[in-house]
């Protein structure tokens, strides 16, 4: 799904929604030493933010403040050797419940990060949430633009969908498995306290031995 010498960018919502739909995902492509970044709309803002443009300042290497929770549990946020693949993390720095109202502006801060090539992953603009909505809706107009592969990831509908709901479109979901080294750190990942998101929703994406895509 991301091949060799592309670069995977995560764009979540929240900070540790990343590892909610995708930590198996995050957690292969880090050992297998693809580039990986992962950029959040809300949290706290590094020194690359919406209000900091990237010409000035660039990418900034992991912020841990931000990132000591399921991110840094899931073990991609270390120090890199050659045989790891380096883990930029960023934060547009907007506020929670915000996104819809400053649709533009990500789109356009996702777009100065993004290079012709990237396979991004986003949540799918149809997520059930005005915030996942958003950047899902951001990242596709970024992606257009430069040139990006962006793929849609459900998060916030397993909450509601039914096995069979009509409103996923299944003949375009995509199973990622995930081996049993990347579940185990998963789980541990999200099983520490302070991580955001809906607690029944978390178990149960920890002990699926798969992560759904929409392609």
């Amino acid at each position: 799904m991301v091949p060799e010498g592309r670069r995977a960018v995560v764009v979540t919502p929240d900070p540790d929604d990343e590892v909610v739909s995708l930590g198996g995902l995050i957690h292969g492509l880090h050992f297998l030493g693809r580039p990986l970044t992962i950029i959040a709309a809300t949290g706290e803002p590094g020194a690359a933010s919406i209000h900091n443009p990237p010409e000035y300042h660039g990418e900034a290497q992991v912020q841990y403040a931000p990132y000591s929770g399921a991110l840094h549990r899931l073990g991609v946020t270390g120090r890199a050797d050659s045989d790891m693949a380096p883990c930029r993390v960023m934060h547009a720095g907007l506020e929670k419940g915000t996104l819809h109202r400053n649709e533009t502006a990500l789109a356009a801060f996702l777009a100065w990060r993004l290079q012709p090539g990237d396979v991004m992953f986003a949540s799918w603009r149809f997520d059930g949430d005005p915030d996942h909505e958003a950047v899902g809706r951001a990242a596709l107009a970024a992606a257009a633009i430069v040139g990006a592969k962006c793929i849609p990831v459900p998060v916030h509908a397993w909450a509601w969908a039914a096995p069979g709901d009509t409103r996923i479109p299944w003949h375009r979901a995509r199973r990622i498995e995930v081996d049993q080294y990347g579940l185990y750190a998963k789980r541990k990942a999200l099983s520490g306290d302070g991580v955001p998101g809906d607690a029944p929703l978390r178990g149960a994406t920890a002990h699926q031995p798969c992560e759904i895509v929409l392609l």
